[in-house]
């Protein structure tokens, strides 16, 4: 038979640990769910949002539960539409997808975090910045793969995006104007 199996067969020190660490979830929860919507949004743009106390692990887990518990109501906090055909641009990439899209198809609230984390609304009549600046980047990587003497069938195959690049990023500046 395995250990603490009859009640007369437990670990007290292994009882009192977990009363321990349920309660300071308890406190780390009702801390983030102090925290306003921008500072939520702030920690999971962190990545490994540190601890306000202590010296443990990231409280990332946290955060994600935080954000899955609140829902919809985080992105309305943060006047951010809510409807699943709502745009939302890639902060890294500028790649635009709706609400439901980013989801995988689940319930937004599931995915709710990577949304708060990775994206913001989307303005189609806006220049895309995000797009403009992961472009710019881009560019400069095929740039700098030109200089090679020596060049892949993959580096060449990247260089001729260049044109293509470029062309995004006027059609994207011409939004402004």
């Amino acid at each position: 038979m395995g250990k603490n199996t009859t009640i007369t067969n437990f670990d007290q020190n292994r009882i009192a640990e977990k009363e321990i660490q349920k309660n300071e979830k308890s406190k780390i929860m009702d801390l983030l769910g102090r925290f306003t919507a921008e500072m939520l949004r702030d920690g999971m743009r962190k990545s490994h949002p540190q601890p306000e106390w202590g010296d443990g692990e990231t409280w990332r887990r946290y955060y994600i539960e935080e954000c899955q518990r609140r829902g919809k109501r985080l992105l309305e906090q943060l006047n951010w539409p809510s409807h699943e055909n709502a745009s939302y641009v890639n902060i890294y990439t500028g790649h635009v997808e709706r609400l439901i899209e980013i989801s995988d198809g689940r319930p937004v609230a599931v995915n709710l975090w990577s949304t708060v984390e990775h994206w913001e609304p989307y303005d189609a009549a806006k220049p895309n910045q995000y797009k403009i600046e992961y472009l710019k980047r881009a560019i400069e990587q095929i740039r700098q793969l030109k200089q090679k003497k020596k060049k892949s069938v993959y580096e060449s195959g990247e260089i001729s995006q260049l044109p293509g690049y470029e062309k995004e990023i006027a059609v994207e500046k011409a939004k402004s104007s």
